[in-house]
């Protein structure tokens, strides 16, 4: 079942914008705007959402605005747990837990507001 997708170029209090409207699972009218530079950057924009919607889905455009908040209650929920033993042998959890649960609350104090998509990968 194909959904209706389009693109266009927009401008909006004098700054140009890429503009992606499509029609989501449920039927709903969703759009998706980025920033670019000059009208040829917002058309490259256009067909690289259109491109991820076409191969990933709107999963990955809805996961682009999910704050790191969210990203790390969502780790902790599903993926962080603490380690199991029985006689002395570890059969399930994390061994390293209490670290990682630190290490994602600090990232968290620091930069939980930020947008997934804005957070790049630090040079050393």
């Amino acid at each position: 079942m194909s959904r209706n997708k389009s693109g266009s170029v927009r401008t909006k209090d004098g700054k140009i914008y890429a503009r992606v409207t499509y029609t989501d699972e449920l039927g709903k009218i969703r759009e998706v705007w980025r920033k670019a530079e000059n009208r040829t950057e917002a058309k490259e924009l256009i067909k690289q959402i259109l491109h991820t919607l076409e191969d990933c889905g709107q999963k990955t455009i809805q996961a682009e605005y999910m704050t790191f908040k969210n990203l790390a209650d969502y780790f902790i929920k599903t993926y962080l747990t603490p380690p199991e033993y029985i006689n002395a042998r570890k059969i399930a959890g994390l061994r390293s837990y209490k670290t990682v649960l630190f290490q994602v609350k600090r990232f968290n104090s620091l930069i939980a507001r930020k947008f997934s998509r804005k957070i790049q990968k630090m040079k050393a």
